[in-house]
């Protein structure tokens, strides 16, 4: 498949004297960005040094809100060019939705938080909490022991409805710890316009887990408002544990 006139005319226009890899799969929004990190992957020197350069910026971007002396700004710049680069290379990840920067900056965010916990794991997290709802009374203690895998099942698949920056920004929210405002500094946006984003996250992810189990149980209505509202109390410990390890 020949290449989209457009990616080549953008890539040249930012990236100049990079060759362009008519090997690119991925149909992401950004083709120049896409196009740079096919090239680095195919060794391109001037691709691989625009890369360096983006690896630099972004890892101090991503690190100063989280250690203000910036004492791992150098460590966690290896690591990172070691994770796009060496084998198997994380940059083969990089799809083109939204920029190759942004994209950095959340791998450099992940492992200047790793690095900052001893013996943190970066294994993915398969499965969520055996008791993702609480005990709240009698009745809901009786829905959860019932529902749990329904609800396990359904959570699951609609957080994979999620774009990547929402679920980037629910897991360094609530398994990392980070606020809205170090959140907003890793965008550029202020801490008032990352509350909004998590806000309209968390309803689009309760409304879809309702309408995934709605149409797998036989609950009546006054039943599924109250495992709703259980899982609504529960929802940080839900996310923390299946977005543990996850980079998009």
């Amino acid at each position: 498949m020949s290449l989209p006139t457009e990616w080549i005319a953008a890539l040249e226009a930012r990236w100049p004297g990079v060759r362009a890899v008519d090997s690119v799969s991925h149909q992401g929004e950004d083709g120049a960005d896409l196009l740079l990190a096919a090239a680095c992957l195919a060794k391109d020197p001037r691709a691989l040094a625009y890369l360096d350069a983006l690896i630099v910026n972004e890892v101090r971007r991503a690190v100063s809100p989280l250690d203000t002396t910036n004492a791992l700004v150098d460590e966690v710049t290896q690591l990172v060019r070691e994770r796009l680069l060496m084998p198997p290379p994380r940059l083969a990840e990089y799809s083109g939705q939204g920029s190759l920067a942004s994209w950095i900056r959340a791998v450099a965010v992940r492992l200047a938080l790793n690095a900052k916990r001893p013996g943190a794991r970066e294994d993915a997290v398969e499965e969520l909490p055996e008791t993702p709802l609480a005990d709240a009374d009698p009745e809901l203690a009786l829905l959860r022991s019932r529902y749990r895998e329904s609800f396990r099942t359904a959570f699951a698949e609609a957080v994979g409805t999620l774009t990547p920056r929402e679920r980037t920004m629910m897991r360094l929210t609530a398994l990392d710890g980070l606020t809205c405002a170090q959140v907003g500094q890793m965008y550029g946006k202020d801490a008032s316009t990352v509350s909004r984003w998590l806000s309209s996250s968390r309803a689009v992810l309760l409304e879809k887990t309702r309408q995934i189990l709605s149409h797998s149980l036989a609950l009546s209505p006054s039943a599924l408002d109250s495992l709703m509202r259980v899982a609504d109390s529960e929802l940080d410990l839900s996310i923390s544990r299946l977005l543990e390890s996850t980079i998009d």
